[in-house]
């Protein structure tokens, strides 16, 4: 975090009046609601919320300790917000869901079907629920209640939606039988999903694709959140990099073999050769069999195609025979085999 005294604009040792003085000013002129064309004014809002906080707290020594007491009226900071700041955030909830790549489908791209659950606004009773009826008795018909809440910035007043009338200032009768009353219905959704070549980000999100929200008089889709998952029966890639676990027998790690394993290119397989008295655990490094991205997360362009990376790893037999105990054993006694 920055400095806080930067953030309010003002010197370290200021006194506690000069701290709280420059809070109000700030957070007004920062506030959201204030602000409905800049997209980062609620971070900045945030952003002095913590930098008073942090002073608050202490963290800084050349300011004196003190508590929030009532002479900060939390109240004189919010009191513009409208039925507009309300549903400043106030949409639907994100569906999320997981999709699984292998790294084939990542380096050239691929399309996926994917399957998810969201809930529709009900188009028989617009997302209301029912029947418009008289003015709401909760609200009386303002769509909005006020509450009281004591947080560690003192008492502060709040303004939210009607739980009676869901914002729409009106009495809600003859509850839809589409929805039972809530206004949503459950709706199994699918999606075709495009993964340009080299995507090397971890999500892909579609606006307005998530479930839907009554917020006052009007109504807002979330949107769907698709996490993108490397998932490869073979290899699991580190950077360029491709890694491979080869398994062998005792048998082959002591006097050697020459195995076959897989690569990227389709119907394409390795050979490669297993010196005697291999040690388990053994990395093998093949140069130039890994991948090429040419754009990593980091914005650094790569012009080199990765290594495949394959571990040795020696497997031990579980259910012997007598006859292969019986030359475990003569194994075992021979003097070349003792540790």
């Amino acid at each position: 975090m920055k400095n806080p005294f930067e953030i309010l604009g003002i010197k370290e040792g200021a006194s506690k009046d000069e701290v709280k003085k420059a809070y109000r000013k700030k957070a007004l002129e920062a506030h959201p609601d204030k602000n409905p064309n800049d997209k980062k004014a609620a971070d900045k809002f945030r952003e002095i919320n913590e930098a008073y906080e942090s002073i608050k707290n202490g963290n800084y020594k050349k300011v004196e300790e003190f508590t929030w007491g009532p002479d900060i009226d939390i109240d004189e900071v919010f009191n513009f917000a409208s039925k507009k700041f309300s549903g400043f955030f106030a949409k639907g909830k994100n569906v999320e869901i997981d999709m699984n790549i292998n790294i084939n489908e990542l380096i050239y791209g691929c399309i996926k079907e994917v399957y998810f659950q969201r809930q529709l606004k009900c188009f028989k009773c617009n997302g209301i629920g029912g029947e418009i009826g008289g003015i709401c008795i909760v609200c009386k018909g303002h769509g909005k209640l006020r509450t009281n809440s004591n947080t560690p910035f003192g008492w502060l007043n709040n303004v939210v939606t009607c739980h009676a009338c869901k914002g729409i200032g009106n009495e809600i009768i003859n509850h839809c039988n589409d929805c039972n009353g809530i206004g949503v219905i459950q709706e199994n959704d699918k999606l075709l999903v495009r993964v340009p070549a080299q995507y090397i980000f971890k999500t892909k999100k579609y606006t307005g694709l998530g479930s839907w929200l009554r917020t006052g008089q009007n109504g807002a889709y979330g949107d769907l959140i698709i996490n993108i998952i490397e998932k490869d029966e073979n290899f699991v890639r580190a950077g360029n990099n491709l890694c491979y676990e080869l398994y062998i027998s005792i048998a082959e790690a002591a006097l050697g073999t020459k195995v076959i394993i897989p690569t990227l290119e389709k119907d394409t397989s390795l050979e490669i050769i297993i010196n005697p008295g291999i040690q388990h655990g053994k990395i093998l490094r093949i140069e130039g069999k890994g991948v090429l991205l040419s754009m990593k997360p980091n914005n650094i362009i790569s012009i080199r195609r990765g290594d495949l990376i394959v571990t040795v790893n020696i497997t031990i037999p579980v259910n012997m025979t007598a006859k292969e105990r019986e030359l475990m054993q003569t194994i075992k006694a021979n003097e070349y085999f003792l540790t």
